[in-house]
């Protein structure tokens, strides 16, 4: 992503008010994709740009206020590569 649409995504994002409650029976959270690189030799944190981190974080956060619910973070693969969303569950694994 360009810095001007990261820039504007995090503007946006800071709108929004922190969700500290979430109704008690949650069956999903669900997380938009953002970005990040599939390169290897990296760490799992490296390869989420920040605006993925963020949002995964976020995710493991929402998550562990509900354990019971199902943690899924969407994104599509550019050809030949693996989605984003399993970079995403990289992370969650990590610190899971």
């Amino acid at each position: 992503m360009s810095p001007v649409s990261s820039f504007l995504i995090q503007r946006m994002e800071k709108m929004n008010p922190v969700l500290n409650e979430i109704a008690e029976y949650t069956p999903v959270i669900l997380f938009l994709g953002s970005g990040g690189v599939p390169a290897e030799g990296l760490s799992p944190y490296q390869r989420l740009d920040d605006t993925a981190l963020h949002r995964t974080l976020e995710g493991i956060r929402l998550w562990k206020l509900h354990p019971h619910s199902l943690l899924i973070f969407s994104s599509r693969a550019r050809e030949g590569y693996v989605s984003q969303a399993s970079l995403y569950a990289d992370v969650v694994l990590e610190l899971a």
